[in-house]
């Protein structure tokens, strides 16, 4: 009796232990995704994206201290999101920012809750993936609405999977108000990610009721007889109408806002209206480039997940799943022109999970024990499959610094091979060379270690600890990339993620109207501007909370206001900045011109010269941009001469 409870109070006692290791790398995690969407988040100009929404709240919630006309957003939930935190906050970019970013760590962490599903150690490396992606990074920074329907889709699948788990109603009526989220609150594409899960349920559902006389030793139209009897008991009229009554009353909220059905009349009209055709200027295919774009090497792992489940045939309903929804989602992406740059995590998510199932085969488990990682030297390799993991980051490290060293050699030429080669040994290529020698080098390495370290070990333990190292490898890139997307490169329209930019002279500008009014109104917003310029883009962003705004449609209406906003380019009097006096305005003004936006276009590049701008972002392109946008993309500031002197105007003696 002894003997056992000793072993009993051991036994107890580890797993305590193993609770803790799990509950620390938990806070850990959370502490590391709460830091990284929210540090600095109101410290970026506002997207273009980013502004009509955010325009569209702040004139709905605060109209005393609103410019422009209230018009209808297509995402009920950013609405409300954003109109609740600028009530509380003001109308600033962090309040714009703040609710869409927790929902951002919120999927980050939903994985934790499949723990029972796919094991503690496969949910956590899926949150890690999850957490370092540089798509989920943006799109949690910079309010894409998408981050709210990749919620209520986890969340869905979630309530669906704890029916079949527990087949309690609670879970059904949960899964379906997710479901009625996903389509009609999150965002036009929301209906596009719901097709896309059902069409990955039903292929999934197909390929395990064939696979079941294998699998299950039943037929496949007992299993599926025995799916049906499973779901009969989803209570399907009681869950519709919670979920009609919880999308009326998020909608409305609780009928407080009378155009609260328009927001989703406005979202199902989105989806409609994205099969017309792609943003202008976008890529074709937009998220499926962004996702490739931004995490190449999340394919990579991906499609050796597939491979290595078609080979050991350990294909489970969820792996089956998994596939099911990344295919459909590369097929979505290339047939529905509307999806933009955050549509990559209808992606990203299967992706990710199927590269956590093939780590956590690595680390030498079956992705259904309970431990957290305690490795068997016996078994899992132990130090030695750590250390080469440590050797393969290494290799692969040096292997992407030669790559973007001597890929930068295409920028000296025309792009070509033909040129590049040509040049190869003259002095100013030595570097290139000598990177291009080291990038096969480094390669040469990879392999040959591999079965070097496979004569020693076997075959298993070099392929697992490349594994790792590989996570490793891309987590730490790819968070690198993602970080730059959302802080020093933000709006910078050499990155996928912003067909175009806004300029940071737009906070310039605010910042001038500012000091302004502070001269004049005593700091209030009160400045007459008379803005002929559109009312839902940047400018308008600007004068947000300046209520004295009219925006006119042409010069005529706004001659001798306070205070002008006018297009630096005008297709009738061709430049209008502060070096052309002719400007009739009505008196006499001071002038100052700013850039309100930036404009890039991949197709600027020639040849090769890709590389060297997906690996180091180089973009010679960018300069002609630059030049150009003062002209085409920006305003000018016209100050009447009385109220930059202080002066009183007479408009009958002027």
């Amino acid at each position: 009796m002894t003997t056992l409870t000793a072993d009993g109070r051991a036994e107890i006692g580890t797993a305590r232990a193993r609770v803790s290791v799990e509950a620390l790398c938990i806070m850990a995690l959370f502490g590391f995704v709460l830091v990284t969407r929210l540090a600095a988040l109101g410290a970026v100009t506002m997207t273009p994206a980013e502004i009509p929404p955010a325009l569209a709240a702040w004139r709905a919630f605060m109209p005393a201290l609103a410019s422009g006309e209230v018009f209808v957003t297509d995402s009920a939930m950013l609405f409300w999101a954003q109109g609740t935190a600028m009530m509380l906050w003001g109308g600033s970019e962090w309040a714009a920012r703040l609710f869409t970013a927790l929902a951002g760590v919120a999927l980050v962490l939903t994985p934790l809750l499949f723990r029972d599903l796919l094991g503690r150690d496969r949910a956590f490396i899926l949150a890690l993936i999850l957490a370092f992606s540089p798509v989920t990074l943006a799109a949690s920074r910079f309010s894409s609405p998408v981050i709210w329907s990749a919620l209520f889709a986890v969340l869905m699948l979630w309530g669906v999977w704890r029916f079949w788990a527990d087949e309690r109603p609670r879970y059904a009526v949960l899964a379906t108000i997710m479901g009625g989220a996903l389509i009609l609150l999150s965002e036009p594409g929301g209906l596009m990610l719901a097709l896309i899960l059902l069409g990955s349920a039903a292929v999934a559902l197909t390929f395990a009721a064939l696979d079941a006389p294998l699998d299950a030793d039943v037929t496949g139209e007992d299993f599926l007889a025995e799916v049906r009897a499973r779901f009969a008991s989803w209570p399907v009229g009681f869950s519709l109408l919670a979920t009609l009554l919880i999308v009326f009353c998020t909608a409305t909220g609780f009928m407080l806002y009378s155009g609260g059905l328009a927001l989703v009349g406005e979202t199902l009209r989105g989806f409609v209206s994205g099969w017309g055709g792609r943003v202008p200027g976008s890529p074709v295919f937009y998220p499926l480039v962004t996702a490739f774009f931004y995490e190449t090497f999340l394919f990579v792992l991906a499609g050796v997940s597939v491979i290595v489940l078609s080979m050991t045939r350990r294909i489970t309903f969820t792996e089956r799943l998994l596939m099911a929804w990344a295919a459909l989602a590369i097929i979505a992406a290339l047939i529905y022109p509307g999806a933009g740059a955050a549509h990559a995590l209808w992606l990203i998510l299967p992706l990710a999970g199927l590269t956590s199932w093939l780590v956590s085969a690595a680390l030498g488990h079956d992705g259904r024990r309970d431990d957290l990682w305690p490795l068997d030297s016996a078994t899992d390799g132990g130090r030695g499959k750590w250390l080469l993991a440590v050797i393969a980051f290494t290799l692969l490290m040096m292997v992407a610094l030669h790559f973007q060293v001597a890929v930068r050699g295409f920028w000296q030429t025309d792009g070509g091979v033909a040129d590049f080669l040509s040049r190869i040994n003259m002095p100013a290529f030595n570097l290139h060379a000598v990177s291009m020698v080291g990038f096969l080098v480094s390669l040469l390495f990879i392999v040959i270690g591999y079965f070097l370290a496979s004569s020693l070990v076997g075959a298993i333990i070099p392929a697992q600890a490349l594994v790792i190292g590989a996570l490793a490898f891309a987590l730490l890139t790819s968070f690198g990339s993602g970080w730059n997307l959302v802080g020093t490169r933000a709006n910078d329209p050499a990155e996928v993620w912003f067909v175009d930019g806004t300029s940071s002279q737009v906070d310039l500008m605010r910042q001038t109207l500012i000091e302004l009014a502070i001269r004049q109104t005593e700091g209030m917003p009160t400045l007459p501007v008379a803005a002929v310029t559109p009312d839902d883009g940047a400018v308008a962003w600007a004068l947000r909370d300046f209520h004295n705004t009219q925006f006119v449609a042409s010069l005529d209406d706004a001659r001798t206001a306070q205070v002008i906003v006018m297009p630096a380019y005008d297709l009738v009097r061709g430049l209008t900045t502060p070096h052309r006096p002719d400007i009739e305005l009505g008196a006499a003004y001071v002038g100052q011109d700013f850039a309100t936006q930036m404009t890039w276009r991949s197709s600027w590049l020639n040849g090769w010269q890709w590389l060297a701008w997906w690996s180091a972002r180089l973009d010679t392109g960018r300069i002609p941009a630059v030049a150009r946008q003062r002209m085409l993309n920006g305003v000018v500031l016209w100050v009447r001469q009385d109220i930059y002197d202080g002066n009183r105007f007479d408009i009958n003696n002027r």
